[in-house]
């Protein structure tokens, strides 16, 4: 008895010995995420995915660099659309193409081609799509069909018109609703996009923000605050968002939003009224950018840490474990089979809502760039915004301050 009891240990802690654990850094970290990784570990006995949320795309970054300089890497980390070519340039991230080959199941031509391009840094697959969303337009049904608006604005002009007669003053003059906030960074990125310009050149050497299809649109933004009175100036900051601007939304207290694809879920939960979405409106040309994060492996794991690192993410973006994901948080989904599974297209009748932002998604979405610098050039842009949103800096003078600083920062990586 005692030999045979002997043996059963060792063969239970063989089982345990051979697993190949695998670290996984993330910023997302909910039911649907934790479902998934067992269900991976569940079916995959040889491999232990341990999750650890670090924080917010910004803080991963941090979190990321100091990890390099110190050498206590993940094996698997999330990293936000345009900021992992930081680490895809200085051979931080593992190139991905071998693995994709190598891999029976995985179908890189399944990918949608803009989420698809979106992972690419200089050619080369350095990470692989997984929380992927589009800007959408949020807006009270309610206060429009009150406006005598059966349809939301689909235009800049429209959208001026509709905010202009959205906002109510009371008799002393003050605002006790607004028609629209005025958007976040990657919302500003569309609105350049939707007017002909963009953040940076095709090669992404020379930011080009300060060109007059940019400083046009900024300028359009800035109207909104202070030329028309019809967005709040407090609100118009990013920071402030979650604090300020969505809760006047969620609360009626303002009548047209831009958020994410991912907060539909929340902003659904917390309005009182009837929420409704609409495409960004558009311009000269209608555009949405790609937003969200992706899945890379780090490049100095030992190299069984890595194939399995290749095993998880490969799994985890399979179309079914997609369509889970997809439908369970609102993110978008990543293959064109996600699209067309029964799971997905019976969400979709259930919640039209989301359909709306996968329509625009496939129709006009744009990757943006990812050069090393475009972290620390979107914490420019960030000030550069809060500097025209408070009046600090005319829009002009802002964005050309915000092109030198930028293109050193260029010339510099």
């Amino acid at each position: 008895m005692k030999k045979l009891w002997i043996l059963a240990c060792l063969l239970v802690f063989g089982v345990a010995f051979a697993q190949t654990p695998v670290t996984f850094w993330t910023s997302i970290s909910n039911d649907a995420m934790t479902s998934l990784v067992d269900d991976f570990n569940t079916a995959h006995p040889d491999t232990n995915v341990e999750v650890l949320d670090v924080g917010n795309y910004n803080e991963m970054i941090t979190r990321m660099q100091a990890a390099v300089v110190s050498g206590r890497v993940p094996d698997v980390v999330m990293l936000e659309i345009t900021r992992y070519g930081i680490f895809a340039d200085r051979g931080v991230l593992e190139p991905l193409d071998t693995y994709i080959e190598a891999d029976t199941v995985f179908d890189a031509t399944d990918l949608i081609p803009g989420i698809r391009e979106a992972t690419l840094y200089q050619g080369t697959p350095f990470v692989i799509p997984f929380n992927n969303s589009v800007p959408v337009m949020y807006y009270n049904r309610d206060i429009l069909r009150e406006a005598g608006y059966d349809a939301p604005p689909a235009t800049w002009d429209e959208l001026l018109a509709y905010a202009q007669e959205l906002t109510i003053r009371d008799d002393a003059g003050n605002v006790t609703q607004y028609g629209v906030t005025a958007p976040p960074q990657w919302v500003r990125h569309a609105f350049v996009r939707q007017n002909g310009g963009d953040w940076m050149t095709e090669d992404q050497s020379e930011l080009i923000l300060n060109q007059a299809e940019a400083v046009e649109a900024y300028q359009f933004l800035y109207d909104l605050i202070y030329t028309y009175n019809v967005a709040n100036p407090e609100a118009s900051i990013d920071a402030t968002d979650r604090e300020l601007a969505r809760p006047a939304f969620t609360s009626g207290r303002s009548a047209i939003y831009f958020g994410s694809t991912g907060s539909l879920g929340g902003l659904r939960e917390a309005a009182t009224f009837d929420l409704a979405v609409a495409p960004l409106p558009c311009n000269v040309d209608c555009a949405v950018p790609i937003g969200g994060a992706t899945l890379g492996i780090v490049a100095s794991a030992p190299q069984a840490q890595k194939e399995a690192a290749w095993t998880f993410i490969s799994w985890m973006t399979q179309t079914e474990n997609n369509a889970f994901w997809h439908t369970a948080t609102g993110y978008m989904p990543i293959r064109l089979s996600t699209l067309e599974q029964q799971t997905s297209q019976a969400f979709y009748e259930e919640n039209p809502n989301f359909k709306v932002a996968i329509d625009q998604f496939q129709a006009v979405a744009f990757p943006r760039p990812r050069p090393p610098a475009m972290p620390a050039i979107r914490e420019l842009e960030l000030t550069t915004w809060e500097e025209i949103a408070t009046q600090a800096k005319t829009v002009e003078e802002a964005l050309n301050n915000l092109a030198q600083e930028a293109n050193l920062l260029l010339q510099s990586n």
